[in-house]
């Protein structure tokens, strides 16, 4: 079975993140960044929204890094814990 909150990319990760909604953290694999598309609800069409927010968990640095090495001085990750945002409407 897969360990919970990315314990199945490195064990320490299952007590270190906290999170507000329990399994449903998120994260790039291999990167620190995300890039995200919005589409109007129900199709395939792009649409924008007015604002956007991420809550994160276990936030020690301004500079985040990748999943992957132990949480340490030089390495700071950290996880999304839920995000919201504005209806999508068409772009």
């Amino acid at each position: 079975s897969v360990l919970p909150r990315f314990g199945n990319v490195n064990p320490t990760y299952v007590d270190q993140f906290r999170a507000f909604s329990g399994e449903r953290v998120f994260s790039p694999i291999g990167s620190n960044v995300v890039d995200l598309t919005f589409r109007v609800p129900g199709t395939g069409n792009a649409a924008v929204v007015r604002g956007f927010g991420a809550v994160y968990t276990d936030i020690d640095r301004p500079e985040g890094d990748a999943l992957g090495p132990n949480d340490s001085r030089r390495y700071d990750v950290a996880v999304m814990d839920d995000f919201f945002f504005g209806e999508p409407v068409p772009s």
